[in-house]
Formats: structure tokens, C-alpha cells, sequence
């Protein structure tokens, strides 16, 4: 069990590297976002999208884990795409902008006080 618990622990402390590289990620894209509002650009670029799916599934090292990183960067950008749609648009409050293009009242395990 104390085995488990060791991987456990490193799986956790990968996970807030992950996050900390996540929230990275968004600020540069709101810098983007501004950048494509100020000589207007659209937010998607479907052929940058597919240069930097290809460039990060190359980077994998087994095919199951190129498919996961297609999967992964696929979200990310959509994730992306949707706050600087919400930046262009003048939404400024994350949490409602995020929900109402998801289409929901609330993420689950989400703190809405």
C-alpha cells in the first residue's frame, strides 16, 4: 500500500504541474486574443490548430499516447478559443462565460459562493 500511495503522491504532484501549466497557457492566449483584436485577426486559425496537433502528437512516444495528446491539445484549444471569444465579446466574468458556452448552470464540484 505505502507503493500506491507513492505513486499516488507523484500522479498529485504531476497534476499541479499540469495546472500550473494550464493557467500559463490561458494567460498567453488572453495576450493573443488582445493581440488578434488589435489587427483583426479571428480567434480560429484552423491551420495553425492542425501544424500544432501534429507538432505536440510527435512529441509522444507510443501511438497510444499520440492519440491521447491529439485528444488533450484538441481540448486545450478549444478551451482556448472559448476565452478569447469571451474576451472579444467583453465577458470578463470567467465562471459565467465558461458555463454559458457550455450551456450549463454550473461545472460539477465547481464553488459558485
Amino acid at each position: 500500500m505505502d507503493e500506491l500511495l507513492k505513486l499516488r503522491n507523484e500522479i498529485d504532484a504531476i497534476d499541479e504541474e499540469i495546472v500550473a501549466l494550464f493557467e500559463k497557457r490561458m494567460a498567453v492566449s488572453e495576450d493573443v486574443a488582445e493581440y488578434k483584436r488589435k489587427i483583426g485577426k479571428p480567434v480560429l486559425d484552423s491551420g495553425r490548430e492542425a501544424q500544432k496537433i501534429q507538432k505536440v502528437r510527435a512529441l509522444a512516444h507510443s501511438e497510444f499516447n499520440a492519440q491521447g495528446v491529439n485528444a488533450l491539445f484538441n481540448q486545450i484549444m478549444t478551451i482556448s478559443r472559448m476565452r478569447q471569444y469571451m474576451l472579444l465579446s467583453g465577458q470578463s466574468d470567467e465562471y459565467s462565460g465558461f458555463t454559458s458556452v457550455l450551456g450549463i448552470k454550473a461545472l460539477p464540484g465547481a464553488d459558485t459562493a
